[in-house]
C-alpha cells in the first residue's frame, strides 16, 4: 500500500439515506481506519486547509 506523506490531502464523501447516516458514517471511518487513513474528528474548511499545505510546500 502506497502511503501519503504527512500532510497530505485528501478529502473524501459518501451518500446515504438520512435514516442510515450515523451507521453509513461509521461503518466508513471504520473501513479508512483500516487502510490506516487517519479521520480528523473536527472537520476543517477544506479551502483553508488546502491553501496552508500549499502554501507549506511551496516554502521547502
Amino acid at each position: 500500500m502506497a502511503h501519503a506523506r504527512r500532510g497530505s490531502l485528501l478529502e473524501l464523501s459518501i451518500k446515504a439515506d438520512p435514516a442510515a447516516a450515523a451507521a453509513a458514517s461509521a461503518g466508513f471511518s471504520g473501513f479508512l481506519a483500516e487502510l490506516g487513513i487517519a479521520v480528523r474528528e473536527a472537520p476543517e474548511a477544506k479551502t483553508r486547509t488546502a491553501l496552508t499545505s500549499l502554501v507549506a510546500a511551496s516554502q521547502r
